[in-house]
Protein backbone atom coordinates (compact mmCIF):
# COMPACT_ATOMS: atom_id res chain seq x y z
CA UNK A 1 0.00 0.00 0.00
CA UNK A 2 0.97 3.81 -0.10
CA UNK A 3 1.26 5.74 2.59
CA UNK A 4 0.39 9.79 2.61
CA UNK A 5 0.12 12.48 5.10
CA UNK A 6 -2.07 14.80 5.24
CA UNK A 7 -2.60 17.26 8.03
CA UNK A 8 -1.41 16.76 11.52
CA UNK A 9 -2.18 13.43 12.95
CA UNK A 10 -3.74 12.00 9.81
CA UNK A 11 -2.55 9.94 7.25
CA UNK A 12 -4.27 7.78 4.05
CA UNK A 13 -3.33 4.41 2.47
CA UNK A 14 -4.03 3.10 -0.56
CA UNK A 15 -3.21 -0.53 -2.33
CA UNK A 16 -4.94 -3.80 -2.68
CA UNK A 17 -6.28 -5.27 0.43
CA UNK A 18 -5.58 -9.16 -0.66
CA UNK A 19 -6.70 -8.75 -4.37
CA UNK A 20 -8.92 -6.00 -3.46
CA UNK A 21 -8.66 -2.10 -4.40
CA UNK A 22 -9.01 -0.37 -0.84
CA UNK A 23 -8.13 3.04 0.62
CA UNK A 24 -8.01 3.92 4.63
CA UNK A 25 -7.97 7.23 6.16
CA UNK A 26 -7.37 8.21 10.02
CA UNK A 27 -8.13 12.11 10.26
CA UNK A 28 -10.50 14.62 11.67
CA UNK A 29 -13.77 13.61 10.79
CA UNK A 30 -15.83 15.36 8.37
CA UNK A 31 -18.78 14.52 9.86
CA UNK A 32 -21.23 16.29 12.45
CA UNK A 33 -22.54 13.18 13.82
CA UNK A 34 -19.24 10.81 14.56
CA UNK A 35 -16.74 14.00 16.23
CA UNK A 36 -12.80 13.33 16.71
CA UNK A 37 -10.41 11.18 14.74
CA UNK A 38 -12.11 8.51 12.45
CA UNK A 39 -10.48 6.17 10.38
CA UNK A 40 -12.39 5.21 7.17
CA UNK A 41 -12.38 2.89 4.68
CA UNK A 42 -13.44 1.94 1.40
CA UNK A 43 -12.89 -0.73 -0.45
CA UNK A 44 -14.02 -2.09 -4.07
CA UNK A 45 -15.27 -5.35 -4.94
CA UNK A 46 -17.03 -4.25 -7.89
CA UNK A 47 -20.00 -6.58 -7.99
CA UNK A 48 -23.09 -6.75 -5.24
CA UNK A 49 -24.21 -9.72 -3.35
CA UNK A 50 -25.58 -12.55 -5.81
CA UNK A 51 -28.43 -11.82 -7.26
CA UNK A 52 -29.24 -8.20 -5.97
CA UNK A 53 -28.99 -4.89 -7.92
CA UNK A 54 -26.36 -2.14 -7.64
CA UNK A 55 -28.56 -0.12 -5.49
CA UNK A 56 -29.09 -3.12 -2.97
CA UNK A 57 -27.30 -3.40 0.32
CA UNK A 58 -26.54 -3.79 3.91
CA UNK A 59 -25.71 -1.14 6.17
CA UNK A 60 -24.68 -1.67 10.29
CA UNK A 61 -25.52 1.57 12.05
CA UNK A 62 -24.72 2.48 15.91
CA UNK A 63 -27.73 3.30 17.43
CA UNK A 64 -26.53 6.34 19.21
CA UNK A 65 -26.23 7.61 15.32
CA UNK A 66 -29.40 6.78 13.84
CA UNK A 67 -31.39 9.79 15.90
CA UNK A 68 -29.09 12.30 14.57
CA UNK A 69 -28.96 11.01 10.67
CA UNK A 70 -32.59 10.86 11.18
CA UNK A 71 -32.93 14.36 11.66
CA UNK A 72 -30.41 15.15 9.08
CA UNK A 73 -32.92 13.56 7.05
CA UNK A 74 -35.74 15.25 8.00
CA UNK A 75 -33.82 18.40 7.38
CA UNK A 76 -32.97 17.33 3.57
CA UNK A 77 -36.53 16.52 2.68
CA UNK A 78 -37.83 19.86 4.56
CA UNK A 79 -36.13 21.50 1.59
CA UNK A 80 -37.45 19.15 -1.08
CA UNK A 81 -40.86 21.03 -0.49
CA UNK A 82 -39.09 24.64 -0.96
CA UNK A 83 -38.93 25.30 -4.90
CA UNK A 84 -36.21 27.62 -4.06
CA UNK A 85 -33.95 25.40 -2.97
CA UNK A 86 -34.96 21.97 -4.02
CA UNK A 87 -31.99 21.81 -7.23
CA UNK A 88 -29.33 22.54 -3.77
CA UNK A 89 -30.08 19.91 -1.87
CA UNK A 90 -27.75 16.93 -1.97
CA UNK A 91 -28.66 13.98 -0.21
CA UNK A 92 -25.69 12.34 1.63
CA UNK A 93 -25.33 8.48 1.63
CA UNK A 94 -26.35 8.13 4.82
CA UNK A 95 -29.71 9.75 4.16
CA UNK A 96 -30.29 7.83 0.96
CA UNK A 97 -29.35 4.47 3.23
CA UNK A 98 -31.83 5.70 5.96
CA UNK A 99 -34.37 6.37 3.53
CA UNK A 100 -33.92 3.33 1.19
CA UNK A 101 -33.49 0.69 3.15
CA UNK A 102 -35.86 -0.64 6.08
CA UNK A 103 -34.59 -1.31 9.76
CA UNK A 104 -34.83 -5.21 10.05
CA UNK A 105 -33.60 -7.88 11.87
CA UNK A 106 -33.50 -11.88 12.17
CA UNK A 107 -33.24 -14.53 15.06
CA UNK A 108 -29.67 -15.31 16.25
CA UNK A 109 -28.00 -12.05 17.69
CA UNK A 110 -28.52 -10.84 21.27
CA UNK A 111 -31.18 -8.27 22.44
CA UNK A 112 -27.72 -6.66 23.60
CA UNK A 113 -26.75 -6.44 19.65
CA UNK A 114 -29.90 -4.89 18.59
CA UNK A 115 -29.80 -2.47 21.65
CA UNK A 116 -26.52 -1.64 20.09
CA UNK A 117 -26.90 -1.40 16.25
CA UNK A 118 -29.26 -1.12 13.74
CA UNK A 119 -29.34 -2.91 10.31
CA UNK A 120 -30.66 -1.39 7.11
CA UNK A 121 -30.85 -3.71 4.07
CA UNK A 122 -33.16 -4.13 1.30
CA UNK A 123 -31.52 -7.47 1.07
CA UNK A 124 -32.87 -9.10 4.50
CA UNK A 125 -31.45 -12.50 3.28
CA UNK A 126 -27.91 -11.34 2.65
CA UNK A 127 -27.82 -8.83 6.13
CA UNK A 128 -27.46 -12.49 8.39
CA UNK A 129 -24.74 -13.65 5.94
CA UNK A 130 -22.37 -10.61 5.87
CA UNK A 131 -22.72 -9.95 9.06
CA UNK A 132 -21.88 -13.23 10.44
CA UNK A 133 -21.57 -14.50 14.19
CA UNK A 134 -18.06 -13.96 13.69
CA UNK A 135 -19.03 -10.14 12.75
CA UNK A 136 -21.72 -9.64 15.37
CA UNK A 137 -19.16 -11.04 18.73
CA UNK A 138 -16.46 -8.35 17.25
CA UNK A 139 -18.75 -5.55 17.14
CA UNK A 140 -19.90 -6.54 20.46
CA UNK A 141 -16.31 -7.19 21.74
CA UNK A 142 -14.27 -3.66 21.58
CA UNK A 143 -11.08 -3.59 23.46
CA UNK A 144 -10.62 -1.86 26.85
CA UNK A 145 -12.91 0.24 27.92
CA UNK A 146 -14.70 0.44 24.59
CA UNK A 147 -16.33 -3.09 25.94
CA UNK A 148 -18.97 -1.25 27.94
CA UNK A 149 -18.17 2.34 25.99
CA UNK A 150 -18.45 1.20 22.55
CA UNK A 151 -17.10 3.78 19.72
CA UNK A 152 -19.76 4.75 16.78
CA UNK A 153 -19.47 2.84 14.08
CA UNK A 154 -21.20 2.97 10.44
CA UNK A 155 -20.52 -0.50 7.96
CA UNK A 156 -22.07 0.03 4.67
CA UNK A 157 -21.77 -2.86 1.74
CA UNK A 158 -23.86 -1.55 -1.58
CA UNK A 159 -22.77 -0.43 -4.85
CA UNK A 160 -20.09 -3.25 -5.04
CA UNK A 161 -18.18 -1.27 -2.23
CA UNK A 162 -17.63 -2.13 1.46
CA UNK A 163 -17.32 1.12 3.21
CA UNK A 164 -16.30 1.67 7.21
CA UNK A 165 -16.61 4.76 9.68
CA UNK A 166 -15.17 4.20 13.22
CA UNK A 167 -14.56 6.51 15.67
CA UNK A 168 -11.85 6.46 17.94
CA UNK A 169 -11.57 7.68 21.22
CA UNK A 170 -8.79 9.78 22.51
CA UNK A 171 -7.68 6.64 25.14
CA UNK A 172 -7.06 3.18 23.38
CA UNK A 173 -7.44 4.20 20.12
CA UNK A 174 -4.71 2.08 18.72
CA UNK A 175 -6.54 -0.98 20.03
CA UNK A 176 -9.88 -0.07 18.84
CA UNK A 177 -8.23 0.20 14.86
CA UNK A 178 -6.70 -2.89 15.06
CA UNK A 179 -10.22 -4.42 16.44
CA UNK A 180 -11.64 -2.21 13.30
CA UNK A 181 -9.43 -3.02 10.94
CA UNK A 182 -9.53 -7.32 11.80
CA UNK A 183 -13.63 -6.90 11.57
CA UNK A 184 -13.56 -5.31 8.02
CA UNK A 185 -10.94 -8.02 6.84
CA UNK A 186 -13.77 -10.46 7.73
CA UNK A 187 -16.46 -8.05 6.33
CA UNK A 188 -14.40 -7.92 3.21
CA UNK A 189 -13.60 -11.91 2.80
CA UNK A 190 -17.49 -12.69 3.79
CA UNK A 191 -18.71 -9.91 1.05
CA UNK A 192 -16.37 -11.78 -1.33
CA UNK A 193 -17.91 -14.74 -1.09
CA UNK A 194 -21.58 -13.37 -1.19
CA UNK A 195 -20.42 -11.77 -4.66
CA UNK A 196 -21.44 -13.47 -7.93
CA UNK A 197 -17.66 -13.29 -8.96
CA UNK A 198 -14.86 -12.31 -8.00
CA UNK A 199 -14.29 -8.44 -8.24
CA UNK A 200 -12.55 -7.34 -11.93
CA UNK A 201 -9.19 -5.51 -11.04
Amino acid sequence: MAFRDWEPAACEAEGLWGSVPARARLGRSPWPYMPGQVLQVEAVLGRPAAGAAPDDGVVLISRTLKPVIEREAEAAFAQFTDGLRTSETVLSDEVRWLTGFRDTGWSGPADAFWRRYAVLTSLPKVAPAWLDDRAQAALMNWPGGAQTNPPPVMLAWTQGRLLARLALPERESDAIALHGLALLDHLLQRASELTEAPAQL
